[in-house]
């Protein structure tokens, strides 16, 4: 085990302790905005009532519990034991399974899924061969057609960007920020922070796309969906499981050729409705 994932193990290790809607920002959500979080990704999902679902990295189950009313079965995976437990705990019966995994070697068959999410997990990986990895398997599991969420990704050219902003606009800017941001940009605005001290995994999202794309995926890119800060910098990828023809029509176009069972699904736009303030990670 690395460093990384070692550093994340311990903190997962008190969240198995914690209230069911505490988000690893410390603060705790309501059962209205973890509802709201977890409808949304039913929708980008597209469940419908009838699918057998698989979440990744799913903690508690705070999302897979919720998904049950959802999907006709649903089955959480996570490599810490704890939280296992925890989520077992809190499950009370219904459609809903838990087991340990590691998402790189994930312990079913091929094309076994109709749907697949992995949201707010890969900030947490320890580089981008283990993110590589992640992905294909998540892939592998699902059916051809299938939708498969990545959620919440950290991407480095939006850093960036917000670095340059919080720059000129100093103090002003924080002022007028929600509270639920002026935490994380005055850390932007100091000189010690970086990438590595923040503990995430930062992506340049649109090459991890294009490497997707170039096997054949075909993957919707958007903003964070749902929390009002990670709107800032976290990137949301739906990609689509094409199936075997249409995998071997022009994979190295990037697009799936023909309709899909089931598309990139719309998202719920900032702006459009109520938002979360902070964050799960």
């Amino acid at each position: 085990m690395t460093a990384t994932l070692r550093q994340w193990q311990s903190v997962f290790d008190t969240w198995a302790d914690a209230d069911p809607n505490v988000a690893s920002t410390g603060e705790r959500q309501s059962d209205r905005a973890m509802d709201r979080l977890a409808g949304v990704l039913a929708d980008m999902l597209g469940l419908c009532g009838d699918e057998s679902v698989l979440d990744i990295g799913c903690s508690n189950g705070v999302l897979t519990r919720r998904w049950s009313t959802r999907a006709r079965e649903v089955i959480g995976v996570d490599y810490n034991a704890r939280l296992i437990e925890r989520a077992r705990e809190l499950a009370g019966g219904g459609p809903v399974t838990f087991q340990r995994a590691d998402a790189q070697s994930l312990p079913f068959d091929d094309g076994l899924f109709d749907a697949v999410c992995c949201y707010n997990v890969f900030c947490c990986l320890p580089d981008l061969d283990f993110a590589r990895r992640a992905a294909r398997e998540a892939i592998r599991v699902a059916k051809p057609g299938a939708a498969i969420v990545l959620g919440s990704l950290p991407d480095a050219r939006r850093r960036l960007r917000l670095v340059a902003d919080c720059e000129a606009n100093g103090r002003w800017y924080v002022r007028v920020l929600p509270r639920s941001l002026r935490w994380g940009v005055k850390r932007l605005l100091c000189p010690s922070w970086s990438p590595e001290s923040s503990g995430l995994l930062w992506f340049d999202v649109e090459d991890f796309v294009a490497e997707l794309r170039a096997e054949g995926i075909a993957v919707a890119l958007h903003d964070d969906p749902v929390y009002a800060n990670y709107h800032l910098y976290r990137r949301t990828l739906i990609l689509t499981k094409p199936t075997a023809s249409e995998a071997a029509a022009d994979p190295a176009a990037g697009v799936v050729a023909g309709a899909t069972t089931r598309g990139p699904r719309p998202l719920h736009q900032p702006g459009s409705g109520p938002t979360v303030e902070g964050g799960t990670r």
